[in-house]
């Protein structure tokens, strides 16, 4: 005779919360810091980078552009929204030097930010990424050494690395 077992399994989806002044005052921050709402509306950014000036750069890999937030008046609110770019798959930026650098799955593209706070053209400096398969998205950063930072994760979880790409020893697996 087969036993019957109960199984219960609970199933969890995130949802996007609603980015309040209530959740904003949940967050501890030390005293020299500041947080307040700069805008809404964005369906679901990804990264946020801010230039020398303070305009504040937003990633959105879907729809696959990067825009440009501007407080025009300076009471802390973005006053100007323009799109500055169109990249599919585009999810992190970081800006250097007077240039802005944006990372999608397989490459990293390098423009000139013009004064209006808008992109030059863009050229292509990376286009062979490795694979991240489901760790795909990438992070880039500044160290301080002025040298450009590019996240590459595993293919997997906790697995061997089966990319010869991602190993520093290419006769082995790492």
């Amino acid at each position: 005779m087969i036993e019957q077992v109960k199984i219960t399994a609970h199933i969890y989806q995130p949802v996007s919360p609603v980015p309040t002044n209530e959740r904003l005052r949940q967050f501890w921050l030390p005293h020299v810091i500041q947080i307040e709402k700069l805008t809404t509306g964005f369906g679901q950014p990804c990264m946020l980078v801010a230039a020398q000036d303070g305009d504040v750069y937003v990633t959105r890999p879907s729809p696959g552009d990067v825009l440009m937030l501007r407080d025009t008046d300076g009471d802390g609110k973005a006053d100007e929204r323009k799109l500055v770019a169109k990249k599919s798959q585009a999810h992190s930026s970081a800006v250097h030097d007077g240039m802005m650098y944006l990372a999608t799955v397989k490459a990293v593209y390098a423009a000139n930010i013009s004064e209006d706070g808008t992109l030059g053209h863009s050229r292509t400096i990376i286009d062979n990424l490795p694979n991240g398969d489901e760790h795909a998205n990438r992070r880039l950063g500044f160290g301080p050494d002025d040298m450009l930072y590019i996240t590459v994760s595993s293919t997997g979880e906790a697995c061997l690395e089966m990319n010869p790409k991602k190993c520093r020893d290419s006769s082995r697996r790492c």
